[in-house]
């Protein structure tokens, strides 16, 4: 939101991820709040820091990113089916007689799941629901395991889900931005809290020898899985 103040010519360059996020907050109730003015206009304002973003990843569908908005998209939607059927109701004198929208609510939710959800063909692998449904690897089992209580911790996606209830759990690369064995971490505001992790667990084989942020960092390696411990205080 601050830089779409501060730089407002970028704007033209975000409005088309700005339309793609509106359709597909919009998809699985069939596009029903657009018939309700009010709601769509709360719609925008209370995710406008979404529809003014230019991270990369703001379009992906498969995190958490719009949320907080689902009470007012299915609002929008349940407001346009009451009173739409009101005002059938009333013109027809008798009960029942009003649209029910169900065509477009049932067709919004299955394009919806086609599309944007972990039935999706072209999901990524963490997200698929056949994912979701396998059991855990005995790597990843350990990875869990071998992460302390207290410990604030880096990550791969599928290891740090099962650590979301810590104050300080990112997933890997982040908060690192210089990783000698490769991986990028898309938030470089991050990097401010690289002090406060205690441990990086990776499962497979991950040369982080020469690690230098937040250190010093003792490497091991055991049952499929790297571990980065501190050793020391941060820097």
């Amino acid at each position: 939101m601050g830089d779409a103040l501060t730089h407002p010519w970028r704007l033209s360059l975000v409005v088309p991820t700005a339309i793609w996020q509106l359709l597909l907050w919009l998809l699985p109730v069939g596009f029903l709040p657009l018939r309700r003015p009010r709601w769509m206009l709360a719609l925008i304002v209370a995710g406008l820091p979404l529809l003014l973003s230019s991270w990369g990843g703001i379009l992906q569908p498969w995190w958490h990113h719009a949320a907080f908005l689902v009470p007012l998209i299915v609002g929008g939607a349940l407001e346009t089916i009451g009173r739409n059927s009101r005002r059938a109701q009333a013109s027809a004198g008798t009960a029942g007689k009003g649209p029910s929208h169900s065509r477009e609510l049932v067709s919004g939710l299955v394009a919806a799941l086609a599309v944007a959800s972990p039935f999706a063909f072209w999901a990524p692998d963490q997200v698929r629901l056949a994912t979701a449904i396998t059991p855990p690897s005995p790597a990843d089992r350990y990875a869990v395991d071998a992460v302390g209580a207290d410990e604030h911790v880096s990550a791969p996606n599928q290891i740090a889900a099962q650590l979301a209830h810590r104050t300080d759990v990112y997933i890997w690369s982040c908060p690192f931005t210089n990783v000698p064995s490769g991986g990028h971490c898309s938030h470089p505001n991050l990097a401010l809290r690289i002090n406060r992790i205690d441990l990086i667990v990776l499962p497979g084989v991950h040369d982080l020898s020469h690690l230098t942020e937040g250190g010093p960092w003792t490497v091991t390696y055991h049952n499929g899985v790297t571990i980065a411990r501190r050793t020391g205080p941060a820097p």
